[in-house]
């Protein structure tokens, strides 16, 4: 069994762990066509130096990650930064041991990104995962 990690804006799955990982809940180390970067979000508690790794918002850029949303400037302007970031709005861990491998730590920020015009609190996914 393996764990990966993906979204509709990265074209499906970034990273993927590898078969026989030895570090069950890793999602693997990022595929060869995606650069990640974290972004500390100090409010919320998660640094570059916390212990065991890094922790922060992942932000993705390579060629598979998208370019803009359909007939949507505004929100395309709030994802992606003028270096081609794009920020996910998930909080991620690397491992301070291997550095390749990546903890994707969901839910994640309180308010997520709009979908469809509308904003779901982690509280509300909660409800909705766990229930």
């Amino acid at each position: 069994m393996s764990q990966g990690y993906g979204l509709t804006e990265s074209f499906a799955g970034i990273c993927c762990s590898l078969t026989y990982d030895a570090n069950p809940g890793s999602c693997g180390p990022i595929s060869v066509t995606t650069e990640m970067r974290l972004r500390e979000i100090p409010e919320m508690g998660y640094h570059a130096n916390d212990e065991g790794g890094p922790r922060g918002e992942l932000l993705l850029r390579g060629a598979q990650i998208f370019t803009h949303y359909y007939k949507d400037p505004e929100e395309t302007r709030k994802s992606i930064d003028d270096q081609g970031w794009f920020y996910t709005g998930d909080i991620a861990k690397v491992d301070a041991e291997t550095g390749l491998e990546k903890n994707v730590i969901t839910p994640t920020l309180k308010i997520k990104r709009p979908i469809a015009s509308k904003f779901f609190a982690k509280e509300f996914e909660q409800f909705v995962y766990y229930k």
